[in-house]
């Protein structure tokens, strides 16, 4: 929530804060959409671990903090999955944005 501090729009304090939530509530919906196809396929976050050949705690830590988390990483949790294909929208502006498509 942005507070008074950042009411002026337009301002280099809202829009480091505007930016700081879009990450924040980015982050939130990765882990929960994970979250959610891990449930839905019945696996648990150990079986996940075992399938990425990594201890429990490293996944724990990966879904806590997926903004820092490498691409490597989140790639081989959806493997985990058993994601059939995983796309990576990169987006410059509304008008130039790029898909990569990863067939896993």
């Amino acid at each position: 929530m942005i507070t008074k501090n950042y009411v002026s729009k337009g301002t280099a304090k809202r829009n480091a804060a505007e930016q700081k939530i879009k990450l924040i509530t980015e982050n939130l919906i990765l882990c929960n959409t994970l979250k959610e196809i891990r449930e839905d396929r019945k696996k648990s976050q150990v079986q996940i671990a075992d399938a990425m050949h990594i201890d429990n705690s490293v996944v724990n830590k990966l879904k806590k903090n997926f903004e820092k988390a490498k691409l490597t990483a989140i790639i081989r949790y959806v493997k985990a999955l058993k994601a059939k294909s995983v796309n990576i929208v990169f987006e410059f502006d509304k008008k130039d944005s790029r898909v990569l498509h990863l067939n896993t």
